[in-house]
């Protein structure tokens, strides 16, 4: 009785195993939010459930999705089980094949260009040999008209040669191309293959078969938008017209070809992590337990097409500061500033530049242009642990105090006299 109830409980679990129906679904990009740090993605995708338990798989996305601004809707009357954000890694045998179709496509490609080679260099020998047995001996009889038909042999063959080599190094040329072009692609597809791509699967448990037509929006990092601004004017007597543009850039690893863009100055992360409130008190009479808590947030965003940043560095009197460290962040890179507190760093892909220098306060800032000048403030923290220490010897004391009793003896004597 237990061997059967066993087997009736293994058996069970394999048909909610096998009941799971796997469905790889496609979506579309609807519409692109860009904010000026990150982006919201929303897609559409349209998908057929069956009664039982279905596990759709929205594939080829980002590797870069935020997994807790995941939010999909149009789900009806079916219950959500789980939604999980993994990479996938399963698009390298697809691509393997074609990467494997071009490499043969190389390899025959390699061999006629060999040929050619090959081919240019025989003529050319010929075309040498030629050359050096163009003097005719005078120990040899030789007529006029045989003279001529030899002339004649050298020169036509000359010729044939040269066309030849003409046209063997045209086709060079073009296989040449051809070489290039399938290398090309080769490499474009070895580096999709190595580049991780995004996956949302989603567990559902529906009663009845049914098409859902599913709404998807998640938030992405490696986008964003920065404003420029074009200013022009016909002559100086003229208004001068303002153009707003924006500059939008995006490394999510997926198009947004004929999609509709929206900017936006907000922010993304605003009001998706859950707020603390914690205990504020008043303090009315004691001013030395009032803190400063002011979170102070930069006005600049980070401009991912600077190149090369320069400026100056100065203290809060307005003198120059040389000497000053700059640091891009997250990196080894870095610079002073010279005499004059001027500085130039080239950016090796960091976002934020660290400014700092002795009993000053160190400061960081995105990098948002190419011409970036700060001003470091005195660290009055650092001025209260300065401590004054003097050193003295025990014999300096000595004569002083021995001094000081000769001159005191003298005084009472001429004061008893």
């Amino acid at each position: 009785m237990k061997t059967y109830t066993l087997l009736l409980l293994f058996f069970s679990s394999s048909l909610f195993a096998i009941n799971t129906i796997e469905n790889k679904t496609e979506s579309t990009i609807s519409q692109v939010t860009v904010y000026l740090t990150g982006a919201e993605i929303k897609r559409n995708a349209s998908v057929d459930v069956k009664s039982g338990i279905n596990e759709i798989i929205l594939y080829d996305l980002s590797p870069n999705i935020d997994e807790n601004s995941i939010q999909i809707s149009g789900l009806k009357n079916t219950s959500v089980l789980s939604i999980n954000f993994t990479m996938d890694y399963l698009l390298e045998k697809q691509y393997s094949e074609a990467s494997e179709s071009l490499k043969i496509k190389l390899k025959k490609a390699l061999l006629s260009k060999n040929e050619i080679v090959n081919e240019i260099s025989g003529l050319s020998q010929e075309q040498k040999i030629f050359d050096s047995n163009q003097t005719i001996g005078y120990d040899k009889e030789l007529s006029l008209e045989s003279i001529q038909k030899i002339s004649t042999y050298y020169r036509k063959r000359s010729i044939a040669i040269k066309n030849e080599i003409y046209l063997l190094t045209q086709k060079q040329h073009i296989i040449s191309q051809e070489i290039d072009n399938i290398q090309h692609e080769i490499n474009k597809i070895d580096d999709f293959v190595k580049t991780e791509r995004g996956e949302i699967r989603l567990k559902i448990d529906a009663q009845v078969a049914a098409n859902l037509l599913l709404k998807i929006r998640y938030n992405v990092t490696q986008a964003g938008w920065f404003p420029m601004y074009d200013i022009k004017t016909e002559s100086i007597e003229t208004p001068l017209n303002i153009s707003y543009k924006a500059n939008v850039y995006q490394k999510t690893g997926t198009d947004w070809k004929n999609v509709n863009i929206i900017l936006s100055t907000g922010d993304p992360d605003t009001n998706n992590s859950k707020p603390e409130v914690n205990t504020k008190y008043l303090y009315f009479s004691n001013k030395q337990n009032i803190t400063n808590n002011v979170i102070k947030r930069s006005i600049y965003k980070f401009n991912p097409t600077v190149k090369k940043v320069n400026g100056m560095v100065v203290d809060q009197y307005g003198n120059p500061l040389p000497g000053v460290s700059i640091i891009e962040k997250g990196t080894t890179n870095g610079t002073v500033t010279d005499f004059d507190g001027l500085y130039f760093l080239d950016i090796k892909g960091g976002k934020e530049l660290e400014f700092s220098f002795a009993g000053l306060k160190n400061k960081t800032t995105p990098i948002y242009a190419t011409q970036i000048n700060e001003t470091l403030m005195q660290d009055d923290s650092e001025l209260e642990e300065v401590v004054i220490i003097g050193y003295g010897t025990k014999k300096n004391v000595k004569k002083s105090r021995v001094k000081a009793e000769e001159i005191k003896q003298k005084e009472d004597y001429n004061t008893v006299v």
